[in-house]
């Protein structure tokens, strides 16, 4: 990267001031962290749809939608009676009213793609089982309105429900509603309605300082890293860590209780910096705390025979007994599936409080042990 370039990017930082102070302002939304998660949006869009929904409003947001999505011809019935259905044989929202005539399957996808054959299995079992329905109505909703793949289905984007919630929010009453409405309909504005204000702003900028912008993303800090920063940061809070030691996947320290520990204490020449017993975190694929033992077989012979013990606290096999490093303990607190599913904030927090369990549960208890121990 230019030198020219960053100078350049420094010198034009006002957008990014503009687009912070949009994504800083409030909004309970953005505070559940789960902006783009469709389970979220389509809990929201199913509670609003609910006629019967503590909201008050009746069927107001649902008569609302429907003339959104250009279904006037829907849009005058009474649906006080409707009935709301979450994952339904797998279908997102499923609404209901035969006395209103009306089936109504809104599958969202946000950032998903649509699993094979998903769109027509939905379809076919509706059929089936409204058959007695006459209004049946399929809807794929997401950011852009993009066209699904079975026939039958009508795109809906995001800006429609924008339309729906803008018509809701003209006629409800200032209060705890309307202000959930209201954050709601700017979180959709500003970060899943494609093309929308904050969208422009932000892919102009972008496109006007890629270089420096590719550079600066390049050595961004990983969610791994962010994980062992926030671990470490944990450990060093207390009073007393009397070893710690960091490498690129792998936070490790001797908790306070054991480093007097007479066992410990011999199981490593004078002089020697490595802990001999160890609380390693693992944060490359999953985020895993265990026990380590290190040191001269000679020197731990007392330490892994009280392991090998049916009542041992840090217990251990002979096969693992043979190894160079001895691990024990093992706790997996985030699987690699989770860490998909979570931001690097919410990752390292999860890890933090997985931490403080684990020790709270484990090394009190050890370190009485591991005093009984002849050194």
């Amino acid at each position: 990267m230019s030198e020219r370039a960053l100078q350049r990017l420094m010198g034009d930082l006002g957008p990014i001031g503009q687009i912070e102070a949009a994504l800083r302002r409030f909004n309970p939304f953005r505070v559940i962290g789960r902006v783009r998660d469709e389970a979220m949006h389509s809990g929201v869009l199913a509670f609003l749809l609910d006629p019967s929904g503590r909201h008050g409003l009746g069927d107001r947001f649902l008569k609302s939608f429907l003339d959104a999505i250009g279904r006037q011809d829907l849009a005058g019935r009474d649906y006080r009676a409707a009935r709301i259905r979450r994952e339904d044989q797998g279908i997102d929202i499923l609404l209901t009213d035969p006395a209103a005539g009306l089936a109504l399957v809104l599958e969202n996808k946000i950032d998903a793609p649509e699993t094979t054959d998903q769109l027509r299995r939905y379809r076919s079992h509706i059929e089936a089982r409204c058959a007695d329905i006459p209004d049946r109505v399929y809807l794929l909703l997401s950011p852009s309105g993009r066209p699904p793949s079975c026939p039958g289905y009508s795109a809906v984007s995001y800006a429609e429900v924008l339309r729906a919630l803008a018509d809701l929010r003209a006629g409800t009453e200032p209060g705890e509603v309307a202000s959930f409405i209201d954050q709601y309909e700017r979180l959709l504005s500003e970060e899943i309605v494609e093309e929308s204000t904050l969208h422009q702003r932000a892919r102009a900028f972008y496109l006007e300082h890629r270089e420096a912008l590719d550079f600066i993303l390049s050595v961004r800090p990983t969610t791994a890293e962010k994980i062992l920063d926030a671990i470490e940061a944990e450990i060093r809070s207390r009073e007393q860590v009397p070893l710690l030691q960091r490498d690129r996947n792998t936070v490790a320290w001797v908790p306070a209780a054991w480093a007097g520990t007479a066992v410990l204490r011999d199981l490593t020449p004078p002089g020697r910096l490595l802990p001999p017993l160890q609380v390693l975190v693992f944060a490359d694929s999953s985020v895993t705390l265990s026990v380590c033992l290190k040191g001269a077989r000679g020197r731990r012979a007392g330490l892994v025979a009280a392991m090998l013990r049916p009542d041992a606290v840090l217990a251990t096999t002979p096969a693992e007994a043979e190894k160079d490093w001895i691990y024990c303990q093992r706790q997996e607190v985030l699987a690699a599936r989770d860490l998909g599913m979570l931001t690097a904030d919410e990752a390292a927090r999860v890890a933090v409080e997985g931490l403080r369990a684990y020790e709270a549960a484990l090394v009190g208890k050890a370190a009485v042990w591991l005093a009984g121990i002849p050194a």
